[in-house]
């Protein structure tokens, strides 16, 4: 199985926008289907969401954006080969969710890096996809106090939480050395059994509808933009 590192360095500490989509998207397009390293820098992971892109987007580009962001979440969720994340820095809001959608996910043991999904505080609902695949990674005793209390934690918290599922003071080589040995399986039996294991988890048609009914027009209200400017300093 061919193996391939993502090495995450883009603008806003890796902010998800439209050209971070691209990348991604595109690396693991050319991944066909083989093993992939996700991995950010020791500043940030992720950053969750471009909040600039966010304040600036009319209610149907906001619409189209997030529903991109969705389904890029499902898409690497449903990756055929094996998917290790690799946490060096901060992973919050929308990273912290790409984190979930990996196989195994891999921390820094660093103590003042942050990891947590606080889009509640903001205002924001998750995307269907994306608050399927926290449900599912995370341990059902502990979904409810991540996600509602809308906190972010220290690496060993977040391994006592669910969020991670190992955490060394050498994550990268850890990570290479978990994505070495699912590579080793033979591939279309990973990918059939990873399937299969998956089956039910995302969300059904009624509740993609539910979703663009009643919480995307919130993407959208001024009461998030006002709080998006804030965050923002402005």
């Amino acid at each position: 199985m061919s193996l391939q590192e993502l090495h995450l360095d883009l603008p806003a500490r890796n902010a998800i926008d439209h050209g971070f989509l691209d990348h991604v998207e595109g690396a693991f397009a050319a991944s066909n289907g083989g093993a992939v390293l996700l991995r950010g820098t020791e500043k940030a992971f992720c950053a969750g969401l471009n909040l600039k892109l966010l304040s600036e987007l009319d209610a149907s580009a906001m619409e189209a954006f997030l529903v991109r962001v969705d389904r890029f979440f499902r898409a690497v969720f449903e990756h055929p080969g094996p998917v290790v994340g690799c946490v060096e820095g901060h992973a919050i809001a929308g990273g912290c969710l790409l984190l979930q959608a990996c196989d195994v996910r891999v921390a820094t043991d660093r103590p003042e890096v942050r990891l947590g999904v606080n889009e509640l505080a903001l205002g924001a609902c998750y995307p269907p996809n994306a608050l399927a695949v926290l449900a599912a990674r995370l341990p059902r005793r502990h979904v409810e106090r991540v996600v509602l209390g809308a906190r972010l934690f220290t690496p060993q918290e977040a391994l006592a939480l669910g969020l991670v599922d190992r955490l060394e003071a050498d994550p990268l080589a850890a990570a290479r050395a978990e994505l070495e040995h699912l590579a080793s399986h033979p591939p279309e039996a990973y990918a059939y059994t990873k399937r299969e294991l998956r089956a039910g988890v995302l969300p059904d048609e009624a509740t993609v509808a539910r979703w663009h009914a009643e919480a995307l027009p919130q993407w959208s209200s001024q009461a998030l933009r006002d709080r998006i400017r804030a965050a923002l300093g402005g």
